[in-house]
């Protein structure tokens, strides 16, 4: 056997990960790690048949899973069932027989529980991935099943691609520093030793539905099946060292599940596969993607009101903007109306203040050939509303069996519609297909994770995720063929009812200057999630601005709003351009980006950072006057529907700094586009360019 060069354990939700040489699978652990030597002797697994380069799978009658590869080995897994009541059922304690296939068990407790475990590679993989899938049954309370580990410790080069909970938190890859990681803060979040110090991510948990765990020569890829209707996979810690991915219902905490004798098993299954260098989620490859309601929708590029007007709109100032917009941009033909026309959230009839109606707002817009989007936070009820007054029995509630209160915005609570009532359901089909039908075109439906957050519902057998679902399935029938923008979304679920998905947060906040960590963290989250999101849903970074920015900072801040391949918007006052900003927006090398990407662009380096804060806004808020944290990729590739060949350059950093592009990317000969920058070629055919901090460049490749 040749010498092994690493040898390191990681948790990749949970799951222990042994590097090795190629040629041939990594030994079972011994005393060179950390953690205690397998009792799987290989006579006691039954190998599962894979192609020659990928995986070999393997299920031990003790039922702990082995995994082999001849770049990465799991041992010592075990499946563990979390019950309602607190305590736990570990497979390898049950009565273990074999299963319905070569490689299952099936372990049964002797208070009824029923679990059968399944590995096998996935048909067809061309990443060779495995699929693990589980099934229980029982009668009781069921919180979760883990996929449990041994204690882990991280190597020197080791980062982490983490999804968050929603459109808003954090979603990037984090370097983490050597050493072992805390399960719990004092505060019950989860603490990460960073290469900048210890910080928390914005939850308990750590990703949700996927994430990645690699290092210098190797990493797994992890990622939920679909439909994400129940069990959510996260990337989860557990009280010591010993991390595990748990499976369990609900975004903010466990929420039990009822099992009945009898009854319909629970399942659930996760994709493995190899990471990618530069690639995050890779095993989305070989993760069924969850079906699509709705036939494609463009997004109607034009402009929106939030980010310039905020709570202030009005009818009168949104049809000011009609003039400039076309004057701007004669593609433009959108008006979107953001939070601050209703009288209250639950109440969507026009404030007096906002001068008009909608209908007569529409039919103006239409005069023009402009179409109407409109903001709703379709969950979320003023406890004020006539809404919450008049129908209590359709809000969620708490344990103590009052209404829930939410505080979806700082110093702000709501109730939120129970999506389990068939009323409220209704409800919400009837508001849309109503303002559909009053001309709006578009909605851009917010706060959307109010309706899976923990809470009592009138139907206790659907889980909070459920719930969310059918919210969204009766918005998007009353919607109808109106564009549908979603937003505050848990990602995944919410695929097969909207049309675009906002990937990051607000890039400009009320009372607070634009400041530059935003736009990167737009770039950061774009970058990974155009692969959680790529099932014919457009990805939405938000409307960027041009004021309160350098020009350099802000054409930097159009680049990345382009290279989402469709879903752009203007966010500045257009009725108080400068003739300096106007120029930016008309700058041919961005409208040639904007216009000819079909589909986004492709980041080509992963964009590690050492930092991060609880969310993309925390994120800006604290470093406004420094460099972004978990810094994005600073190369992407763009092709454009004419054929050429783009690579978009970023600076993120506060000095200036040289940037290579590699070989096969660009032709032999490129230009720079956006300040005519000289271009120098590499000694390997590559190319490279200097990019002032805070700035974006652009190369194409010459005829």
């Amino acid at each position: 056997m040749p010498p092994r060069r690493l040898r390191w354990l990681l948790p990749l939700s949970s799951l222990l990960l042994v590097a090795c040489d190629g040629g041939e699978p990594a030994a079972p652990m011994d005393a060179a790690v950390d953690v205690a030597p397998s009792d799987v002797a290989p006579s006691d697994v039954a190998p599962v048949e894979s192609a020659p380069e990928g995986f070999r799978v393997t299920l031990g009658p003790d039922a702990r899973l082995r995994v082999e590869s001849t770049r990465v080995a799991l041992s010592g897994i075990e499946l563990v069932l979390r019950l309602g009541d607190g305590s736990e059922r570990a497979l390898s304690s049950m009565t273990l027989s074999p299963g319905p296939t070569p490689s299952s068990l099936v372990g049964q407790s002797p208070e009824g529980w029923s679990v059968t475990l399944d590995a096998a590679p996935v048909a067809g993989s061309a990443a060779h991935a495995v699929r693990v899938a589980w099934q229980v049954r029982g009668a009781g309370s069921l919180l979760g099943v883990e996929l449990r580990s041994p204690p882990v410790t991280l190597p020197t080069d080791a980062h982490a691609m983490l999804d968050g909970a929603q459109s808003w938190s954090f979603t990037g890859a984090l370097a983490l520093a050597p050493g072992t990681l805390r399960a719990r803060d004092a505060m019950g979040r989860v603490a990460w030793p960073t290469t900048a110090g210890e910080v928390t991510q914005d939850t308990a948990t750590t990703g949700f539905f996927r994430g990645d765990l690699a290092w210098g020569g190797g990493g797994l890829s992890l990622c939920a099946d679909a439909p994400y209707d129940r069990w959510t996979a996260l990337l989860a810690e557990r009280p010591t060292t010993q991390w595990s991915l748990r499976i369990a219902t609900g975004i903010e905490r466990d929420e039990a599940v009822t099992l009945s004798s009898g009854g319909a098993p629970l399942r659930g299954s996760w994709v493995l596969s190899p990471a990618q260098s530069g690639r995050p989620f890779a095993c989305s490859d070989d993760a069924p993607p969850p079906a699509r309601t709705r036939p494609p929708s463009a997004f109607p590029r034009g402009w929106w009101s939030w980010n310039t007007l905020f709570e202030a709109v009005t009818l009168a100032r949104a049809e000011a903007q009609v003039e400039p917009m076309r004057a701007l941009d004669p593609g433009a033909r959108h008006i979107t109306i953001d939070d601050g026309w209703e009288r209250a959230w639950g109440d969507w009839r026009e404030r007096d203040a906002f001068g008009g109606t909608l209908a007569n707002l529409a039919t103006s817009l239409r005069a023009r050939n402009v179409s109407l989007g409109l903001w709703l936070a379709p969950f979320a009820v003023d406890p004020t509303a006539p809404l919450a007054m008049e129908h209590p029995e359709w809000m969620v509630r708490d344990e103590r069996g009052a209404a829930l209160l939410a505080e979806l915005v700082p110093g702000r609570r709501f109730q939120v519609l129970d999506m389990t009532v068939p009323a409220a359901r209704e409800h919400l089909r009837a508001l849309f297909a109503s303002l559909r039908a009053r001309g709006v075109s578009l909605f851009k439906i917010d706060f959307l994770f109010a309706a899976a957050l923990p809470a009592v519902r009138s139907d206790p057998s659907v889980t909070s995720l459920q719930a969310y679902r059918l919210g969204l399935a009766a918005i998007a029938e009353g919607a109808g063929d109106a564009h549908i923008n979603g937003c505050g979304a848990v990602i995944l679920p919410a695929v097969p009812y909207v049309d675009s998905m906002r990937v990051g947060a607000d890039l400009t906040f009320t009372g607070t200057p634009p400041f530059w960590a935003a736009v990167a963290a737009s770039a950061r989250n774009l970058a990974a999630r155009r692969e959680s999101i790529r099932w014919g849903v457009l990805a939405d970074p938000d409307q960027p601005v041009l004021r309160g920015y350098t020009p350099d900072e802000g054409r930097a801040a159009l680049a990345v709003a382009a290279l989402s391949g469709g879903a752009f918007g203007y966010g500045d006052d257009l009725t108080a351009l400068t003739e300096a900003q106007s120029a930016v927006y008309r700058e041919a090398w961005f409208t040639r980006l904007r216009d000819g990407l079909t589909g986004p662009a492709t980041p080509l380096d992963q964009g590690v950072g050492s930092r991060f804060a609880l969310s993309p806004i925390l994120d800006g808020a604290l470093n406004r006057f420094r460099s972004t944290s978990a810094r994005p990729p600073s190369v992407w590739r763009a092709t454009l529907s004419s054929g050429e060949s783009w690579a978009v350059l970023f600076n993120w950093g506060d000095e200036e700094a040289t940037i290579a592009v590699s070989p096969g990317v660009l032709g032999p000969r490129s230009e720079e586009l956006v300040a005519r920058s000289a271009v120098t070629a590499t000694a390997n055919g590559g190319a490279s360019v200097v990019v002032p901090p805070h700035a974006v460049r652009a190369l194409r490749t010459m005829p």
